[in-house]
């Protein structure tokens, strides 16, 4: 594994399987009441500000990831991607790619944010592709991908009118779909505490990214109230 926050959250994953381990859950579906939640937390300001904080974590940390992002699209170039979809992006999804447009997976050994790619738009559109071409049962046509690690990816729904935002869903093919974060601006803002209190360490470029996911599950409590943390905490 690339880093030991990987090895943390990848045996976390391990607890958070369907019963019996024999079937997924029944169909998942995005529900009005996660819509609204998600309109209800974002913030496309906070954000940006939560996205500049933890890009220059990264700079000062001497991870290289900061210096291995993208430069942020236009809208010219979002719109013939809706375009192509035939659906609409949430705007705090189009937010971040007009900031930066994602990571290369193989640029670095650290990501963004945990373990998982924050995926440029042309990445992303490929795993959009696959995911589609694969014909899983239980993964829903409308959702777009955002970021990706192996069998993992967030995602969020592709929507028939521009929102402000949209819920940010997990899926482990172990375990089929979830809800994880309220929005885009709940996961950076998670993400960002978690670096402010500790719960991320690591210095350099090839150095092993140390976690305390306790310190991640309460950050992710706070922004994202009445769902689950997406990984198992010990006691």
């Amino acid at each position: 594994m690339r880093i030991g926050l990987l090895t943390v959250l990848a045996l976390a994953l391990a607890g958070c399987s369907s019963p019996g381990g024999d079937g997924f859950q029944d169909a998942f579906r995005i529900t009005d009441q996660m819509r609204a939640a998600a309109l209800e937390s974002a913030d496309i300001s906070a954000m940006r500000g939560d996205l500049d904080y933890i890009a220059a974590w990264h700079v000062d940390r001497r991870t290289g990831v900061a210096g291995a992002l993208k430069p942020g699209l236009d809208d010219a170039a979002l719109d013939a991607m809706e375009a192509e979809l035939g659906c609409k992006l949430p705007r705090e999804l189009r937010a971040l790619w007009r900031w930066r447009n994602g990571h290369p997976d193989t640029s670095t050994v650290h990501s963004f944010v945990w373990y998982h790619q924050l995926m440029p738009a042309d990445e992303a559109m490929q795993q959009y592709r696959s995911l589609r071409s694969q014909h899983l049962l239980d993964w829903d046509r409308s959702w777009f991908p955002v970021m990706f690690f192996q069998e993992e990816w967030y995602f969020v729904e592709c929507a028939s009118a521009t929102v402000e935002a949209s819920p940010l869903m997990f899926y482990f093919t172990e375990s089929g779909p979830q809800e994880a974060y309220r929005s885009l601006t709940s996961y950076f803002a998670t993400a960002r505490e978690t670096m402010e209190n500790g719960g991320v360490s690591v210095d350099g470029p090839d150095a092993e990214m140390d976690g305390d996911i306790k310190v991640a599950a309460a950050a992710h409590a706070k922004y994202n109230p009445g769902i689950a943390f997406p990984y198992y905490v010990p006691e």
